[in-house]
This record gives C-alpha cells, structure tokens and sequence, in this order.
C-alpha cells in the first residue's frame, strides 16, 4: 500500500430531515479512510462492501457510493435496518487496492445518531 498506514472514522445516522420521507428511519452508514499522515491515499483503492454491526446483526451492502478528493476515499451506504438512536456498531470496510490486493479496516463502537 505504498508504506501507508491507513485509518477509518466512520459514521452511521438516521436521516430525519424535512426533505426525507419521515417514515423512512433506516441507517445509513459512512466510512472514510485518510492516511494516518495526512497525506494522500493511494490513487488505486477501491470500497468494495461496507459492513455495519450491532451485536447479532450484521447488515452489509456492495451498493457503495463513493466519494473521493487526494486525501480521503468515503463510501456511503444507504437503506439500513430500522435500527435506534444511540445503538454502538462496528463498521468494516472492505477494498482494494491498484494490484488488487484485498484489506479490511474498522470502526469500532460508533454510535447511530438522528439527524435532523
């Protein structure tokens, strides 16, 4: 991976806003990795799946919405489970890199929030 050391923060939310359908209170989740550095990830990798935890349930998604600039890659997944405000998960992201070499890395205990 180049010599990078690579970290996750990540974020997971109920969607509450005016504009949303407010019957619609499935999670969605974040997770953006950014080299321990501060400077930029590599150019290759790719977010391939996103998995949420919360205890026994495990919800994951390979529909990933990415966004990206030089220093950070972000997936976002949406249409979660109807899980509640302040509920503790673990997020794992799974990529790749330009040689196709597969990495995991994960957020632990990140706590659903509402948005409003």
């Amino acid at each position: 991976m180049q010599g990078k050391v690579l970290v996750a923060t990540a974020a997971v939310w109920i969607d509450r806003m005016p504009s949303t359908s407010p019957t619609d209170l499935r999670v969605l989740a974040s997770i953006a990795i950014v080299a321990a550095d501060g400077t930029a990830v590599p150019s290759g990798l790719q977010i391939d799946r996103i998995s949420v935890a919360r205890v026994e349930e495990v919800w994951a998604s390979t529909s990933v919405d990415l966004r990206r600039d030089a220093n950070t890659i972000e997936g976002v997944i949406r249409q979660g489970p109807l899980w509640n405000n302040g509920n503790t998960v673990d997020i794992v992201a799974d990529f790749t890199d330009s040689a196709g070499q597969h990495y995991q890395l994960r957020a632990t205990t990140t706590t659903v929030t509402t948005v409003y």
